[in-house]
């Protein structure tokens, strides 16, 4: 009589790299899914950063725009100036708060965007006697 031992060699190797498949699974889901986290927070952060050079730009506006009203009329003493930016393809607001005092310091204050996306940026500056005429 032939006995056939079947060895559970087999199914223990096969066991072993079904395991070893889904170990490396996972590490790779583990990699892509950090890859998918870091680029998401760096795109946000490029999307910040882009967004506050945009409201330095528009404070650059606004301190031009406070001056020619003051050349224009030397009573102006405040002005909030309320836009629209076209910022990565959506229209955000913008505005600029404008404040002459008596002793012709000009303070202004931009914002732009809305939260939680919304940043600031504010100048103060003196102007000249000769900008009173």
């Amino acid at each position: 009589m032939i006995h056939h031992h079947r060895s559970k060699r087999p199914t223990n190797r096969r066991g072993t790299i079904t395991v070893c498949v889904l170990a490396c699974m996972v590490v790779v889901i583990s990699l892509c899914l950090s890859l998918m986290y870091s680029a998401n927070r760096v795109r946000r952060e490029t999307k910040l950063r882009h967004q506050v050079l945009q409201t330095e730009r528009f404070l650059d506006a606004a301190i031009l725009r406070s001056v020619k009203q003051y050349r224009a009329d030397n009573q102006f003493t405040r002005e909030s100036w309320e836009t629209e930016i076209d910022f990565q393809g959506q229209t955000i607001p913008a505005i600029a708060e404008i404040q002459v005092d008596e002793n012709l310091v000009v303070s202004i204050k931009a914002h732009l965007g809305t939260s939680p996306q919304l940043t600031q940026q504010s100048y103060q500056f003196q102007l000249s006697a000769k900008d009173e005429t």
